[in-house]
């Protein structure tokens, strides 16, 4: 990582090791992991230090520590179950 620019914090969903990924177009962070890449990959900025700050921010929401939680207790596979349920139930 270039000097003077921020380290990533883990994923907010799994803990895993982010990475950031520039195709030219835009600058996005996202996790490593494949199953997690979905849920963490919809960021879209100018510059890696945008990108950066942006994921770092989420990665502290209180709202992510307990998603965090509950994908450790209940697994991703039901975490990724029941928000589906969620929202077909809520009709989005």
């Amino acid at each position: 990582m270039a000097k003077g620019m921020a380290e990533l914090k883990p994923c907010p969903f799994c803990g895993g090791e982010a990475e950031i990924v520039d195709n030219g177009d835009f600058v996005d962070v996202s996790c490593k992991d494949f199953h997690c890449r979905g849920w963490t990959s919809c960021l879209e900025f100018k510059t890696k230090q945008e990108a950066i700050k942006a994921w770092n921010r989420r990665a502290e929401s209180e709202e992510l520590k307990f998603t965090r939680q509950f994908i450790h207790e209940h697994g991703l596979e039901f975490a990724l179950a029941s928000a589906w349920e969620r929202r077909k139930k809520d009709g989005k």
